[in-house]
């Protein structure tokens, strides 16, 4: 059995990994259109 303590922590952890995975995922995201408008830009020139 698992102790409510242990679990606590692991749903808080767990959650900290998440928002770790959001912001990397944001910053990816947002790397990812200045890419595509920088290319879209020297494109059309």
């Amino acid at each position: 059995m698992i102790r409510h303590r242990d679990r606590q922590f692991f749903h808080s952890h767990h959650f900290k990994h998440e928002l770790i995975l959001f912001a990397f995922f944001l910053v990816a995201l947002y790397a990812y259109f200045e890419l595509i408008s920088s290319l879209g830009i020297e494109g059309q020139i």
